[in-house]
């Protein structure tokens, strides 16, 4: 196993990401317009774009999670296409926290499929950084 999974980081998770549905039940009421400045108007957190003035393909991935968090698919998707599918990810990935036995298989399974497809995630990445500069 090329990582350890401990019992304090998977409990630390379960109890992580249902806070992060209670705060975003809280700010689920408020419209689209107040929602949208409120992400909107955090620091500038990429050093790329505050160099370069370019978008990174992860720029807008925090937004993303924040509005995925919130209730909110459309924004969401607005905000980088990729952000309600990492929003499901880490929701399966909470749901297979529970079994202390499939924990570190799902870890490992995943780090495998992802070392399997580096390269084709990388182009993928990289092609999106490029569409939405150009």
């Amino acid at each position: 196993m090329p990582f350890l999974v401990t019992n304090k980081f998977r409990m630390f998770f379960q109890i992580l990401v249902p806070l992060l549905f209670v705060v975003g039940a809280f700010f689920r009421d408020i419209n689209h317009e107040s929602l949208q400045a409120f992400v909107s108007q955090g620091p500038e957190l990429c050093f790329i774009h505050r160099w370069t003035g370019l978008l990174c393909p992860g720029c807008g991935m925090t937004r993303a999670m924040i509005s995925f968090f919130c209730f909110n698919l459309n924004l969401s998707f607005s905000y980088h296409p990729m952000g309600p599918l990492l929003g499901a990810f880490v929701i399966g990935l909470w749901g297979v926290s529970f079994y202390k036995a499939s924990w570190p298989k799902a870890l490992h399974w995943i780090y495998c499929k992802v070392r399997e497809h580096t390269m084709a995630l990388a182009i993928i990445v990289c092609a999106w950084g490029i569409y939405r500069n150009f």
